[in-house]
């Protein structure tokens, strides 16, 4: 049994940080077991932070 791999670090303030950066992020984590952690969801939109279809998803790939 390998140890746990540190989360890669996404910083969702940078740019846009939109739902694609969300979506991407969660799909890849799912698909390479690798972990994830997005600081400042949606950091660069008027209305920032974590959407229910956001977290719809990460329930749905967990």
């Amino acid at each position: 049994m390998r140890p746990p791999a540190a989360p890669v670090v996404l910083d969702g303030s940078y740019g846009e940080g939109g739902p694609t950066l969300v979506r991407t992020a969660l799909a890849l984590s799912a698909l390479t077991q690798q972990p994830v952690r997005i600081e400042g969801v949606r950091g660069g939109m008027p209305r920032p932070g974590l959407r229910a279809e956001d977290l719809a998803i990460a329930r749905a790939l967990a």
